[in-house]
């Protein structure tokens, strides 16, 4: 009962945040200023949980807000699909603050510029050429976060594992694959057999883990380190198909 409470506290403060969001972004304020300021400071190893808590509540918000971002703009409904691009860099934004590695925080950071600039331009129609951003950059830009978005799973599942919760990495690996196959599908780049399967394998993994609670340590780390070979193959298709 106690969990289940928590869960639904984390649940409710995660919707009141995120409608926050949008409630500030459509005042015109940046995104970093939609995330209370209580959440990004303060933080001490004790918390770890709870924050880890909050994100798995969040894992499949910036994907669901960059999918209606993409919706809302093939719609030419451009403002509003700024604002779901802000409410992505405004959580991205508040995850980055708990990295676990230079590299980790710097993808994070990298898609919330990326994104704000993205946001900026479908606001203020301030583009260097005629018209708005066009798809291939949204979808590029997307692709990116999706990256970012997985990139940070591993480390939290890695985490997880190590810490013996195995239903928590499970979830954490879970998160990952749905990620990757989001990023490879806006790249429009196949993922290919190979890297199927390895998906497949890991979603395998992640059910046994998060259903039963099973599973060794090495076979979560195997499955971690395929998952962490795919994050860097999804950030070269990208990077290959700007060139």
């Amino acid at each position: 009962m106690r969990k289940q409470m928590m869960t639904l506290t984390v649940v409710l403060g995660a919707t009141w945040w995120l409608a926050a969001c949008g409630s500030r972004q459509a005042e015109g304020r940046e995104a970093e200023d939609a995330v209370p300021e209580e959440m990004m400071e303060g933080s001490s190893p004790s918390s770890n949980f709870v924050e880890r808590e909050f994100w798995l509540a969040l894992a499949e918000e910036p994907g669901w807000h960059l999918n209606l971002a993409h919706d809302l703009y093939m719609e030419g409904k451009s403002l509003q699909a700024s604002q779901e691009l802000t409410k992505v860099a405004a959580i991205l934004k508040f995850e980055s603050r708990h990295s676990h590695s230079a590299r980790e925080e710097g993808l994070l950071l990298g898609s919330v510029e990326e994104i704000k600039e993205v946001a900026r331009e479908l606001r203020f129609e301030e583009v260097p050429y005629e018209g708005l951003p066009n798809v291939e950059e949204l979808d590029r830009v997307s692709a990116l976060t999706f990256r970012s978005l997985a990139a940070h799973q591993v480390t939290l599942a890695r985490d997880a594992l190590e810490a013996g919760d195995a239903r928590m990495a499970g979830r954490y690996i879970m998160e990952t694959t749905k990620a990757l196959e989001k990023g490879f599908e806006r790249s429009e780049v196949p993922m290919g057999n190979v890297l199927t399967e390895q998906l497949h394998q890991a979603r395998e993994v992640a059910s046994s883990l998060e259903m039963e609670g099973d599973g060794s340590i090495e076979q979560g780390r195997l499955t971690l380190g395929s998952l962490d070979n795919a994050v860097e193959k999804l950030g070269e298709v990208v990077t290959a198909g700007r060139k």
